[in-house]
């Protein structure tokens, strides 16, 4: 498994880097934690997550049953784009306690050959 992770302060060149890694190896993907955050937020969008322990659910979540075909047997819905939204309407950073849950879960649903843009 590889993945590329590109951080730095705006305009330093990750997307410019990311561009040039992806045509030396074309098996990777590009995944643009900032856009993908800015995404969620312009759509007001929530995400179904899933739990282990339905007990052991935050307490603003509320767990559902999931399908039997699918990998968790319970999800809890969050609505991350509409939480993270809340706080830049404030001024503040989206906190990590809010946003890592979510990156994390998406970069394992893409797989491996990511190079991420950590912005």
């Amino acid at each position: 498994m590889f993945r590329v992770l590109l951080s730095g302060p705006a305009g330093c060149g990750k997307h410019t880097v990311a561009k040039m890694l992806m045509k030396e190896f074309d098996e990777f993907r590009y995944f643009s934690a900032g856009d993908f955050i800015r995404d969620h937020i312009q759509r007001g969008t929530g995400m179904l997550n899933c739990v282990e322990n339905p007990y052991i659910a935050r307490a603003h979540q509320r767990p559902t049953k999931l399908r039997e075909k699918s990998k968790c047997k319970w999800g809890v819905f969050d609505e991350f784009g509409q939480r993270a939204a809340s706080f830049l309407r404030k001024g503040e950073l989206i906190p990590d306690s809010i946003v890592n849950d979510v990156l994390f879960q998406e970069i394992r649903r893409r797989g491996s050959k990511l190079i991420l843009d950590g912005s």
